[in-house]
């Protein structure tokens, strides 16, 4: 149902990463922070939604991450 990805390779904070996927990629993600401080470095993703619009925010968060 959720994804918890580790994104400290991209070397921004959690916050950082979900305002960017939010601001240019309209993708919705929760910083991993927003379930305690071991979350740094993570982001939630929900799988609730259909298969296109998975693929379409999959894509769209990979052309922001490229971008970095």
């Amino acid at each position: 149902f959720y994804l918890f990805p580790n994104i400290s390779k991209l070397g921004i904070k959690c916050e950082k990463a979900a305002d960017l996927l939010l601001d240019r990629g309209k993708v919705v993600t929760v910083p991993g922070t927003a379930f305690g401080t071991n979350g740094q470095g993570y982001l939630r993703l929900s799988l609730a939604s259909s298969m296109d619009n998975l693929k379409m925010g999959m894509e769209r968060t990979k052309a922001v991450l490229e971008g970095l």
